[in-house]
């Protein structure tokens, strides 16, 4: 009988990523066609994409434009 729960099955299953991700802390603004844009903070990154916070709803396949203010820069 296995004691994991199929909840942390998922959370596993989501965590399997092609490339590493690194944390990071980048001001940003977010916006989609349905959206103007917003604040946003880009909380980590890989290779294959990036962790973004924000008020913005965004769903699965939605398109979104982001800008991000690199540190620096």
């Amino acid at each position: 009988m296995s004691t994991t729960s199929s909840s942390t099955r998922e959370a596993e299953k989501l965590e399997r990523r092609l490339h590493p991700r690194v944390p990071v802390f980048y001001l940003s603004r977010l916006s989609t066609p349905q959206c103007p844009a917003d604040d946003a903070v880009v909380v980590d990154l890989s290779v294959g994409g990036c962790r973004v916070h924000s008020t913005v709803q965004v769903r699965p396949g939605m398109e979104v434009h982001l800008q991000i203010a690199l540190p620096n820069q």
